[in-house]
């Protein structure tokens, strides 16, 4: 009896990359598209109307951070295979996403077969690596920041304000604003919770 093609979930902000991997999947035999989406919100939704067996995960979405999606969906659909497939380069991704159970990685600068390989291995309950840098795998996304920066980032983490920040380390709270801008644009997150939430997860994986 011929077996019934895994049912595969496309999530992926960027709407052309999710058109192009959606196709790829659709041409493959052994695998049924789903769905796609671009937010976490429609991804949940999409996950529970589904019931996926792969999720092919872009890790960046519109409206949650992709590692706090991802601890979700291990906690929520343990069964679930996911396979991140990214066009982030950070190699902070690629620690986070193995420590959080993701069963393959790989770069949108793949090849179609890449995406066929992650689904085939995926299924099978393997993992599979066909993209990393190995040069940059022990890089932090911390590592950019300046030591007034990272100062500040320990200070939001512990919960402080922008004006109790101003008050105890004496720059004034606009300096506070100015380097916290700063802050965001080098870890590449909307605001402080984002931040803060990406400082956690660096030093617990570090311990």
């Amino acid at each position: 009896m011929k077996a019934v093609p895994a049912r595969v979930l496309v999530a992926e902000r960027n709407p052309i990359v999710a058109t192009a991997v959606a196709a790829t999947v659709d041409g493959l035999t052994d695998f049924r598209l789903v769905g796609c989406c671009g937010s976490a919100s429609d991804y949940y939704c999409a996950v529970v109307q589904h019931q996926p067996h792969i999720i092919l995960f872009g890790w960046n979405f519109e409206d949650e951070q992709g590692g706090r999606v991802l601890a979700r969906t291990r906690a929520d659909w343990p069964d679930v295979k996911i396979a991140v497939f990214t066009g982030d380069t950070d190699p902070f991704i690629l620690k986070q996403a193995i420590r959080l159970g993701a069963h393959g990685f790989a770069h949108h600068s793949e090849d179609r077969r890449t995406i066929e390989l992650l689904l085939v291995e995926a299924q099978r309950g393997r993992m599979s690596i066909p993209w990393i840098n190995m040069r940059h795998l022990d890089d932090s996304p911390l590592a950019s920041l300046t030591n007034r920066e990272r100062e500040l980032l320990e200070k939001l983490a512990e919960g402080w304000t922008n004006q109790q920040i101003a008050t105890r380390t004496g720059i004034s709270e606009n300096t506070v604003k100015y380097h916290l801008k700063n802050l965001y644009d080098k870890l590449d997150v909307r605001n402080r919770a984002m931040a803060v939430a990406l400082f956690s997860t660096e030093r617990n994986l570090h311990g």
